[in-house]
């Protein structure tokens, strides 16, 4: 709820101008989508050790990447190619360093 709150400015800000049903459609699934997605990785994190979740969420990364461009045909600046870099790069280093049982 704090995040929701906090983010709420900024996603009236960018509110589609279109009133096309279509779109708030397709905004609104995606909303829901995302939602239930986090939800399943709070579920996850309660049950399983991080070693094994922490994962899925740097495949996240990758896999929505990719969904982009293929589906989009959007392609991430150099920037942003780099700071997915940093933060893949840093979730593995981290998984690295958790002790093995």
């Amino acid at each position: 709820m704090i995040g929701a709150g906090l983010l709420l400015p900024a996603g009236l800000a960018s509110v589609p101008a279109s009133t096309d049903l279509r779109v708030w459609v397709l905004v609104i699934v995606s909303s829901l989508a995302s939602a239930f997605g986090n939800y399943l990785l709070v579920i996850v994190n309660r049950t399983t050790p991080a070693t094994v979740s922490a994962p899925l969420i740097y495949f996240q990364l990758i896999a929505a990447t990719v969904i982009g461009f293929l589906v989009f045909g959007d392609w991430p600046e150099p920037l942003t190619l780099l700071g997915l870099g940093v933060i893949f790069a840093s979730g593995v280093g981290g998984l690295a360093l958790v002790p093995r049982r």
